[in-house]
């Protein structure tokens, strides 16, 4: 996560299907917060500003886990 960078975080919603989250600017290196979002799926963070696609993750015990 880069500060400045505009980023959209997706999830699978119910009916298996990419969700997004919303779109957001890291206000600081290493850190979004998105609030509200179903929780044991699937995850995908697409950066906007430098067109770079993340690998899929999950949170299992409060931590990041990368497929």
């Amino acid at each position: 996560i880069r500060k400045g960078n505009l980023y959209e975080l997706f999830y699978i919603d119910e009916s298996g299907a990419w969700a997004s989250a919303g779109k957001q600017t890291a206000e600081q290196d290493e850190l979004l917060i998105y609030k509200q979002i179903p929780q044991g799926t699937l995850y995908w963070l697409r950066n906007h500003t430098r067109g770079k696609e993340e690998r899929i993750f999950t949170y299992e015990e409060g931590k990041q886990v990368w497929w």
